[in-house]
């Protein structure tokens, strides 16, 4: 029994009449009569409680007596137990299930270190009376940051057990830190949001750092950039400022990879001052992102008369895309130097500008390594560097501080020696990727497997599984099984399980299915069943899913598994088997909203069966708006035109954009 609101982008206006846009704020109050059994939570400290007129209720009194902006403005209640951490200067509370108090005080273990890292990296202390971060149900975002006050899904909840699998802690840090970056300092407008969550993400970027290390904080940008190169490929070319284009991962996961390049141009003590600079010019103020050219101009400028850095933000935020480079280098051995160049493609729209940045090179030979750093201009760039001896292998942005497509004309020697004698994961780990657009040789196949079994950080064990999987041969399946037994990360384990998928030969068969009679990892398993789906024949997969349809495991993963493995064997021939599988899981009891929502999505497929628009219209009122946007769409690709005038009606009655949006399509759809 809960209720929690959710305000962002502009819908607190309908529960309160208020100006509702972030380029204004205010101090605001809420009090909240309820059941005493219950606990609220709002904004701010709990002035005052004290019991209502109304038998077996009370008031509850919150005063937010600092700023904020309308859309920041929540208000939740529910059979909470409050984790309490006495730790910072302000109090820090965790409300959870009173079911799940072991997992809840595990999962939010770590706020208040995370509290005192971004004090500390900052150089600004917490600004707010205290911070209190609540778990709901069926929330439709993994998070929000409402000033002292975050709201987060049940996803939240994890254990020791699973946790090299999962964490939320990425979540946890990402909403503390918009407690600095979007509630202390906000957005002046929507198209300036990457300065709220390119930052707060940033912020859990940070907190892998100080908390799991170098190499995991290298391999998190790394996954950063694949967010941001898969955005472009799925959506088109925007800016992180989505004024001009939409919001895209560009606002969270590349934002975070160019704040990342900025601090590498800066250096960590200017970057840092810049940022405290920022945030004390413009505290409890709205900004834009001239006021961080301000900043960084400013704080660099005490130093250092004349500078100016507007040209970062001129190519990575207004800008789009990201540069190519074709790169070769040769050794004169007769003058002692290397002879390397750098060509950037001529970017082909104007969205695209021609970059500059500072890149290091590592030069390596034998024992020696040396760091040489070049400043990329223009189209056409050539160096020339002092080295003794002919390098063994020369890195390109030692230690991946851009994002940049890199066309490196080198023989496959030169990567191997990368891969085996580079000291930094993310070197070895971009020269495995640099190597599996090569054609198979038995030497491939000895470098990743030594590589697979032997090295000492589990993302590179990873990748060489990964890259593994281009090379469609039953040798390499027999390797890859044979690797397994040297795995003590279950990510990597499933690294390798899905490498087994990828090649799609049946000589992984036997082994995933011995692997679903002897792993207990949830994780594994529903790793397992979706690599089943794409090596077994259409008739016999759906029969193994099918036996896993009840398995409970976290975040239901195992369930996730077998809806979506369903949802191919369905698209290739709906079979009513599968329709009453994926009727039960979506309109079951105690089904997780994410499940419902993609069992109701693979329903696509029979939505002319009168059974399962019938059931789709009898819960059209889902009261959660992914639910109730899968379940109009199902109803427009049922070709019934009943469905119009109803479908209308509702529109009428509804302010959720989305499913405004979804009418319109399926309405469209029924009219055809």
């Amino acid at each position: 029994m809960q209720i929690w609101s959710q305000g962002q982008s502009e819908d607190n206006k309908h529960w309160i009449p208020i100006y509702d846009y972030p380029n204004d704020k205010s101090t605001s109050e809420i009090k909240v009569e309820l059941d005493e059994n219950l606990v609220s939570i709002s904004n701010g400290y709990l002035k005052e409680s004290y019991p209502s007129d109304n038998p077996g209720k009370r008031i509850d009194h919150w005063v937010m007596d600092k700023p904020h902006s309308s859309y920041l403005i929540m208000l939740g209640a529910g059979d909470y137990h409050i984790v309490k951490d006495n730790s910072q200067i302000v109090p820090v509370e965790s409300y959870v299930y009173k079911n799940r108090i072991n997992e809840g005080e595990y999962s939010f273990r770590n706020t208040g270190a995370m509290m005192e890292l971004f004090n500390e990296y900052f150089d600004y202390v917490y600004p707010w009376v205290n911070y209190k971060q609540v778990v709901v149900k069926d929330f439709i975002y993994g998070g929000m940051e409402n000033t002292t006050a975050t709201v987060l899904n049940e996803r939240s909840y994890y254990t020791p057990e699973i946790e090299n699998d999962y964490s939320s802690d990425g979540l946890i840090a990402h909403e503390l830190g918009h407690q600095w970056w979007g509630d202390l300092t906000t957005c002046r407008n929507w198209s300036e949001l990457w300065l709220n969550e390119s930052f707060a993400t940033f912020c859990n970027d940070i907190w892998t750092q100080k908390f799991h290390g170098e190499d995991e904080f290298d391999y998190e940008m790394l996954k950063n950039q694949d967010d941001a190169t898969r955005a472009q490929n799925r959506v088109g070319k925007f800016s992180i400022w989505a004024g001009n284009g939409s919001l895209t991962a560009n606002n969270y996961s590349k934002g975070s990879v160019i704040i990342n390049s900025m601090r590498k141009v800066l250096g960590d003590f200017y970057f840092k001052k810049s940022l405290n600079k920022f945030l004390k010019d413009n505290e409890y103020g709205i900004v834009e992102t001239q006021d961080l050219i301000n900043a960084v101009n400013e704080t660099v400028n005490e130093t250092s008369i004349g500078k100016d850095y507007k040209w970062m933000f001129d190519q990575w935020i207004w800008k789009a895309g990201y540069p190519e480079f074709d790169v070769s280098w040769n050794y004169d051995d007769e003058r002692k130097k290397i002879i390397y160049e750098v060509k950037q493609l001529k970017p082909a729209d104007t969205l695209t500008p021609v970059f500059k940045m500072p890149v290091d090179l590592l030069i390596s030979y034998d024992t020696l390594k040396f760091v040489q750093n070049i400043n990329i201009e223009g189209l056409e760039n050539k160096f020339e560097i002092d080295f003794p001896a002919k390098p063994e292998f020369i890195v390109f942005d030692h230690g991946n501080h851009f994002l940049e497509k890199l066309n490196y004309k080198r023989d496959r020697i030169e990567i191997y020696n990368q891969i085996i004698k580079s000291e930094k994961p993310i070197d070895r780990i971009m020269a495995i990727r640099e190597l599996k657009t090569y054609p198979y040789d038995n030497l491939i196949l000895e470098v990743l497997i030594n590589k697979l079994k032997t090295d000492e950080f589990w993302a590179v064990r990873y990748e060489a599984a990964l890259a593994l999987s281009e090379y469609k041969r039953d040798n390499v399946v027999k390797s890859l099984i044979d690797a397994y037994s040297f795995q003590n990360n279950s990510k990597v384990k499933r690294g390798i399980v899905d490498a087994i998928g990828r090649i799609k030969l049946s000589s992984g068969e036997s082994f995933l299915n011995q692997l679903l009679l002897s792993e207990k990892n949830e994780y594994i398993i529903s790793e397992v069943l979706k690599s089943l789906t794409k090596i077994l024949p259409d008739s016999k997969y759906p029969d193994i899913l099918i036996s896993y349809k009840d398995t409970e495991s976290h975040r239901h993963v195992i369930k996730l598994a077998v809806v979506q493995g369903l949802d191919s064997a369905a698209r290739i021939k709906p079979d009513e088997k599968i329709k009453n599988v994926l009727l039960d899981i979506a309109f079951g009891k105690n089904i997780d909203a994410r499940v419902r929502v993609e069992s109701v999505q693979a329903l696509v497929y029979f939505a002319k069966d009168d059974d399962v628009n019938q059931k789709a219209f009898q819960y059209i009122d889902w009261n959660y708006n992914p639910m109730k946007v899968a379940l109009i769409k199902l109803l427009g690709a049922s070709g019934n035109k009943k469905y119009i005038e109803p479908l209308k009606k509702m529109n009428e009655k509804t302010t959720v954009r989305s499913v405004n949006l979804a009418i319109i399509g399926a309405v469209k759809n029924l009219e055809k």
